[in-house]
């Protein structure tokens, strides 16, 4: 499941600075998750080291698997931290069969909604 158009559309924290990508997003749901401890800790960076390795067998492979791997958990962890939310109160628009109930969020700028402050997230 692709979760930035579910973020997009139904999510907003000001925290994320106007940005729904995950570099954005993550430390603002699940601000005990970065990237600070990787030695690839951005994307465009491991978009050059991927290709340093494919074309010419050199590269930090074990960085690249280590950055895949925290982009897979990040991921995880914020859908996580939506289903708390949803369990909360904040109903999300997933596709059109689902509705939305959004109880306990204030309606945020661009018509999204705010999930608050991050101390309480």
């Amino acid at each position: 499941m692709d979760l930035l158009p579910v973020i997009r559309n139904h999510v907003y924290h000001p925290d994320f600075g106007g940005s729904f990508g995950l570099k954005s997003v993550l430390p603002a749901l699940v601000p005990e998750l970065s990237y600070d401890d990787l030695a690839i800790n951005e994307g465009m960076v491991a978009g050059m080291e991927l290709e340093r390795l494919l074309f010419t067998g050199d590269g930090p492979r074990d960085n690249l698997l280590r950055y895949c791997e925290r982009d897979t958990f990040g991921l995880v962890k914020v859908l996580s931290r939506l289903r708390e939310l949803v369990r909360g109160g904040l109903s999300l628009k997933v596709d059109s069969t689902v509705s939305i109930e959004l109880d306990n969020a204030a309606e945020g700028a661009h018509g999204h909604r705010d999930v608050g402050s991050c101390s309480s997230l």
